[in-house]
């Protein structure tokens, strides 16, 4: 008779075991969702600025829609290498009109010309350049094709080198004293420089020397360069906020002798323009 009470008490025991058993899976359940409610709001911002920073500017630029769409019956081969050499010419003719120096880019023929009214007084020979692929794109956009005609103004320069070189001198107050002094040493500005010109096209002038930096400029050109990319940064980051699309600008890379590459710096000012051939 105890046997049979027994074996009738353990089902009973087991009922009251299994809502303990479960509410434990349920608590794994509700532990593995608020994980993947975790993962979802951590990755809702990459997904966010994925799409609005990368995603739908790269969209924009191989595909436009609007007035900066391509042109469907875009020139091709010798009938736009004539428009480009017509829209070259139009802008060094209005630059000639100018009494600030000007820079005529010819890529074709690799020249740089520093130009004071249609005069070219220094002729630079690039010895390397380096394009954007997307500055093909803009080549199929007649916005651009007809923005090349006139002269580019200069936004913004970046070097590693002062526009001006000043030195300031104390001078002594008699002969003996200027006796007592003797003859002063003159240091001589770093011999490296790294240039970056930004023009109003949308377009970016990255120029180098040709010859091999030294290891103390190694520190000025990363500056440099820091500089910049946190300007584009900025720039991108701004867009975002005011719900447009960053602007995507192409650059070339010119690849010249130090002394052109000064002699283009300091040659240029506020008031110059630029007239490029691509």
């Amino acid at each position: 008779m105890r046997k049979a009470v027994r074996l009738m008490a353990e089902p009973r025991e087991s009922l009251r075991q299994a809502p303990r058993r479960a509410g434990g899976r349920g608590g794994l359940w509700r532990w593995a969702l608020g994980l993947l409610a975790l993962l979802v709001l951590a990755l809702l911002p990459v997904a966010a600025a994925y799409q609005l920073g990368i995603r739908e500017p790269v969209a924009k630029v191989l595909a436009p829609a609007g007035p900066e769409a391509p042109d469907a019956a875009a020139p091709r081969g010798e009938a736009l290498r004539l428009i480009l050499d017509e829209a070259f010419w139009k802008a060094r003719l209005e630059l000639s009109g100018r009494g600030a120096p000007c820079l005529a880019l010819d890529l074709v023929d690799s020249l740089a010309l520093i130009e004071v009214r249609g005069v070219a007084v220094r002729r630079c020979r690039i010895q390397a350049i380096d394009r954007s692929a997307l500055l093909a794109r803009r080549l199929e956009r007649r916005e651009f094709r007809e923005r090349l005609a006139r002269p580019f103004g200069i936004v913004e320069e970046l070097a590693t080198l002062p526009k001006e070189p000043i030195r300031v001198e104390v001078a002594p107050r008699d002969t003996l004293e200027a006796k007592q002094l003797g003859p002063r040493n003159f240091e001589p500005e770093a011999p490296d420089l790294f240039y970056i010109l930004r023009i109003d096209g949308g377009l970016t002038l990255d120029l180098r020397q040709i010859e091999p930096p030294a290891e103390a400029a190694k520190a000025l050109e990363d500056s440099l360069r820091w500089h910049s990319r946190r300007t584009e940064a900025w720039s991108a980051f701004t867009k975002l906020v005011q719900r447009q699309l960053p602007a995507h600008e192409p650059v070339i890379t010119l690849t010249l002798p130090r002394d052109d590459v000064k002699a283009i710096y300091r040659a240029l000012v506020a008031e110059a323009g630029l007239a490029l051939r691509l």
